[in-house]
């Protein structure tokens, strides 16, 4: 279950629910309010010193900052934007390779493995991320497109029925949720409980601007689809009540 919290703009009062993904950061409460109650070295205030920065300048504007880093759930939104601003060298907020590599020997060698290990694997997730968005005008040249959600769910939602057996880079697993890579090329099909090849699943998510690319060859009935941004997404066949899979990207 993917929960939400409320976000700001400068400009006004409304409030936009961002989506919330613990596991990214395996199950970490990464505030600063948590990291403020814990014992440990200097690095563990640096890290709640650095995370509280970033969860200013997401209260106040988010829009300046790394488009990805927009789009990613908290807490790796928060983790990213940390980085970004005591890191950082890139004009505009863009989180780079090397602020990762630096944050690495800096920041992460230091923090007890408690929270040293979570970090790191968020620190991972954002670096599969921006190899993915390095990767992206590779995969435009190749035919994929940003993915544009379909009226398809909304339209056949009043007379869905049946159950849509999901098929992900050929396999059918009955487990309701699954992980999948940052920037790997993934095949899905459909098919019915008879057998029949139904259309291709479609993407469902709560990420703005989610960076999901797809692919759909000519003349098959299968989509190849590719995640660039980390978090929660849900695989659904129009007109097909049952059988959704979710997904981590991560």
């Amino acid at each position: 279950m993917v929960a939400t919290q409320a976000r700001g703009s400068a400009g006004g009062d409304a409030r936009v629910p961002h989506p919330v993904v613990p596991r990214l950061l395996s199950g970490l409460d990464l505030t600063s309010a948590n990291l403020a109650t814990l014992q440990g070295p200097p690095s563990l205030d640096r890290l709640r010193r650095i995370i509280a920065n970033a969860e200013y300048w997401l209260s106040f504007d988010a829009s300046s900052l790394d488009p990805l880093l927009q789009s990613c759930p908290t807490p790796l939104r928060e983790l990213g934007v940390a980085i970004a601003l005591r890191f950082g060298e890139h004009f505009g907020g863009r989180l780079t390779q090397d602020d990762l590599r630096t944050a690495r020997t800096e920041l992460l060698d230091a923090l007890p493995p408690a929270i040293r290990n979570p970090v790191l694997a968020g620190v991972e997730i954002l670096e599969r991320s921006l190899h993915a968005r390095e990767e992206r005008p590779a995969l435009e040249a190749r035919g994929f497109k940003p993915y544009v959600a379909t009226r398809n769910l909304s339209v056949h939602a009043l007379r869905a029925g049946g159950k849509a057996i999901i098929s992900i880079d050929g396999i059918d697993d009955n487990a309701i949720g699954v992980e999948l890579p940052l920037g790997q090329e993934i095949r899905l099909a459909a098919r019915g409980e008879r057998g029949q090849a139904l259309v291709a699943p479609e993407v469902e998510s709560a990420i703005a601007n989610a960076g999901v690319l797809v692919f759909d060859p000519p003349g098959e009935s299968c989509r190849r689809i590719v995640f660039t941004v980390p978090g929660q997404y849900r695989l659904r066949v129009p007109g097909r009540a049952t059988g959704d899979r979710k997904i981590l990207a991560l």
